[in-house]
Order: structure tokens, then C-alpha cells, then sequence
């Protein structure tokens, strides 16, 4: 039973991780980035495993890998941290494919199907996050951000802001990219963010169609009784 309860309850803590991780840690000093977003990062892979119905086990051990090998150069070379974030963006596009395939084949209730969307929609801004930090990183002035110096961390509230103005196709301006490199990379965030609403559009229609397709032939089979 008491799996069952962590299970139910899983996908919600993952949201609220994510969204302190977007929206609350901007709020903090920014001496406590650094810290703030290893610890998040880290608590939202080791959270992602247990938000998913299938597969826990070697999902669970692939994150446990990503883990150690993210605080090993954390603590072996902080400089070498972004190298640490390659495993990561693979392992969160992992959890979003595996939560829209959940999406895709669940019986669970209305909130439960809607925390998942919103789930999969904040890993993906992540993953574009650091996208954009990475590329900032190893090309500097790709964006034409007001400090370009950060580190790959101390930069992250620019990163997801930027992230989520493309993701959803706002484009205020403020910061835009300088090389193709850049462009390249905004391109594919932009179209990402498309194309995860349409999919989840349309995972969202079939499964309410299903069920009332379910409903209605629950009911005929009463009234003929």
C-alpha cells in the first residue's frame, strides 16, 4: 500500500520540484544558484523514476548513474560540471518520451493525466535550458546575453528564462541568438515546443474520446440488462 501512495504521489512532487526549480529559485541570492540547482537537478531525475508506471528498475538505475556521475566531476573538477550535463538532457528527453507513452496508454484520472503534461512540459524547458547553456559554454557569445561570463549554473535563471520565451514562441527580444550555432539550436527548441503541445493535444483527445467511448457502451450494456 505504502508504494502505491508513493506512486499516486510522485508525479505531483515532481511538479512542485520543477516548479521551484523554474520559477522560486530566481528568488534567492544568486551565491546560492550554484547549490540550489545541483540539488534540484538532482532531486528531479531521482523523482522522474518513480512518476513513471512501467520500468521503474532500470530506469531507476540509469538515473542512479547519471547521479553519480554528475557529483563525481562536481566534485573531481567543478569546471568539468558541464560535461555532467550531457547524461542529464538525455535522461530527462528519456522521461518525457516514457511520460507521453504513459499519457498515451493510462486509465488514471483527469489531474493525474494533466500533471504528467505539465511535468513533461517543464523537463523539456530544462532540457532547452541547458541546451542554450551548453551552447553558450563551449561557443561563447551565441546569445547576446548581459553577462555571457556566468558559469553554466550561475546562468541558469537566464537559460530557462530564455528557454521557456522559445519554447512557447513568446519572443520578447530581449536576448536572441548571434551565431548560427545559436539560431540552430533556437530553431529546434522552438520546434520542440510545438510539436510536445500537439502531441499532447492530440494524447489528450483520444484519451477522453476512449473514455467516453467506454462511458457510453458502459451504459447501453446497462439499459439492454
Amino acid at each position: 500500500m505504502s508504494n502505491k501512495r508513493f506512486h499516486i504521489s510522485a508525479p505531483v512532487i515532481q511538479l512542485a520540484l520543477l516548479i521551484f526549480l523554474i520559477f522560486a529559485v530566481p528568488f534567492f541570492p544568486k551565491a546560492s544558484y550554484s547549490m540550489m540547482y545541483q540539488v534540484l537537478f538532482t532531486a528531479v531525475i531521482f523523482v522522474s523514476v518513480f512518476a513513471l508506471e512501467k520500468t521503474r528498475k532500470l530506469n531507476l538505475i540509469i538515473a542512479l548513474i547519471v547521479i553519480v556521475f554528475k557529483w563525481a566531476i562536481l566534485i573531481y573538477d567543478a569546471e568539468l560540471r558541464n560535461i555532467s550535463n550531457i547524461p542529464q538532457v538525455i535522461f530527462f528527453i528519456w522521461i518525457v518520451v516514457k511520460l507521453l507513452w504513459q499519457i498515451a496508454n493510462t486509465r488514471q484520472g483527469t489531474w493525474q493525466v494533466i500533471i504528467d503534461c505539465l511535468n513533461g512540459y517543464f523537463l523539456m524547458a530544462l532540457v532547452s535550458a541547458i541546451l542554450i547553456g551548453l551552447t553558450t559554454y563551449f561557443l561563447p557569445g551565441s546569445f547576446n546575453f548581459s553577462d555571457p561570463g556566468e558559469s553554466l549554473v550561475q546562468g541558469m535563471n537566464d537559460y530557462i528564462y530564455h528557454a521557456l520565451v522559445v519554447f512557447s514562441t513568446t519572443g520578447f527580444g530581449d536576448i536572441v541568438p548571434v551565431t548560427p550555432e545559436a539560431k540552430a539550436v533556437s530553431n529546434f527548441i522552438s520546434v520542440s515546443g510545438q510539436l510536445y503541445v500537439a502531441i499532447i493535444i492530440t494524447l489528450l483527445i483520444g484519451h477522453y474520446s476512449a473514455a467516453h467511448q467506454e462511458t457510453d457502451f458502459l451504459k447501453k450494456g446497462k439499459e439492454s440488462n
